[in-house]
């Protein structure tokens, strides 16, 4: 009981720290496009939004590295908790004082080298303690969970607040709640991962009797590059909605709104899509990966409203969860903790590198409607171009296996 206790408040800090980041990042750049001119706009919009993501691709795979090594993962935590306040304390300063473009990206930047710290740490802690293979897929879905509610709930109230109150008053609040989740950590587990003499963090025979990942029309490796261009084609324009929403004349409510109940679906559907996993294994959801994608953006590009809210909340992340579920079956305890990292580091550098892209596109025009469609027809283009390369690799491995 004690045990499950202390996890519960590791959950609630690690709700609470997310939760901050999608109630003030999308505002950020949602704020910098009053400050910037009509062709660079969408560009520094897109660098604000996306520059945490691309800070956490330079050191995520560090700390997974660090959280490896070390049996006591707490104190990385601490770090990243730690500057987390700082970070928004620094915005608030920054916000008030100058509302400065290039300051906004200085300051997410370099402290989210540092904030996710706790990332790896609270996973590897959560994933090496007494997990099953035959669930193993179903084990995924808790910390995804969490992470969809602080997205949710963060992305609905930040953008119900937004039209009331100034930036700097939502900025006061993120600062308060980081200031919890310090006042919290005295109350976490002591977060020492169990010490193996054989180096395995799933000693479970029972990974003989589940559809194992070698039974994926794609190994590991082959995974991680096809995540890797569909996110790069599929994220172009993730950073540009908000302001796309805008352009049609939408509330940010509806921004808000748009996002929320995806990441209220995500509850339910990521203990769907872990049992499809655990049963049928990942190739099913490779498919279903990249046909979401292609649904949203051709939503997207009829700008119809109820199209692009059905469209938006259509959940259409199963190509990183099956590429996570094949990371995590490893026989080798430190073998399967580089591989989850190496699958996050893929994940945020396909969305680093995707809205980096978008953001290029934007440049060609200065015409808000031109931009946007030239966005979301070349992300069309790559997506489908995705799914027939992978459409083709399953119909020749299949007839390859087939006797």
């Amino acid at each position: 009981m004690e045990k499950r206790h202390s996890n519960l408040f590791l959950y609630i800090s690690y709700f609470l720290s997310q939760f901050c980041i999608y109630f003030i990042n999308p505002f950020l750049s949602l704020d910098s496009l009053k400050s910037t001119s009509p062709r660079m706009r969408l560009f520094i919009a897109i660098l604000i939004w996306v520059a945490p993501f691309f800070a956490q691709a330079t050191t995520m795979y560090l700390f997974s590295w660090i959280a490896e090594k070390k049996r006591n993962v707490r104190f990385l935590v601490i770090v990243g908790f730690g500057v987390n306040l700082v970070q928004f304390v620094a915005l608030y300063f920054v916000n008030r004082l100058t509302n400065n473009s290039y300051l906004l990206l200085l300051v997410t930047g370099v402290c989210n080298l540092f904030i996710v710290a706790y990332i790896p740490a609270i996973k590897t802690y959560l994933s090496s303690h007494n997990i099953k293979a035959k669930n193993r897929g179903k084990s995924l879905s808790s910390i995804n969970i969490v992470e969809s509610l602080s997205w949710a709930i963060g992305i609905l109230v930040g953008s119900i607040l937004y039209d009331l109150v100034p930036l700097f008053i939502m900025i006061l609040i993120a600062i308060a709640l980081s200031a919890v989740t310090i006042i919290l950590i005295p109350l976490l587990p002591v977060m020492v991962t169990p010490e193996t003499s054989d180096k395995t963090l799933y000693p479970d025979p029972s990974l003989a009797d589940v559809h194992p990942p070698y039974q994926s029309i794609l190994s590991f490796k082959e995974a991680l590059i096809y995540q890797f261009i569909l996110l790069f084609a599929a994220t172009s324009f993730f950073g540009l909605l908000s302001a796309y929403l805008q352009f049609l004349d939408l509330p940010t409510w509806f921004f808000g709104l748009s996002n929320a109940i995806p990441g209220i679906l995500a509850i339910f559907m990521f203990y769907l899509f872990g049992r499809i996993l655990d049963r049928f294994g990942p190739n099913t959801l490779y498919h279903f990966g990249w046909i979401s994608y292609l649904l949203v953006y051709l939503g997207l590009l009829s700008n119809n409203v109820v199209i692009i809210f059905l469209v938006w909340i259509w959940p259409a992340y199963t190509f990183r969860l099956s590429t996570e579920y094949l990371a995590s079956h490893q026989w080798d305890k430190s073998q399967a903790i580089r591989n989850m990292a190496l699958a996050g580091f893929v994940n945020i550098a396909g969305i680093v590198f995707g809205n980096l892209f978008g953001g290029i596109l934007t440049l060609f025009s200065d015409q808000l409607q031109i931009q946007f469609r030239i966005v979301l027809l070349a992300s069309i283009i790559g997506i489908f171009l995705v799914g027939v390369s992978l459409v083709l690799v399953h119909i020749m491995r299949k007839r390859k296996m087939a006797p």
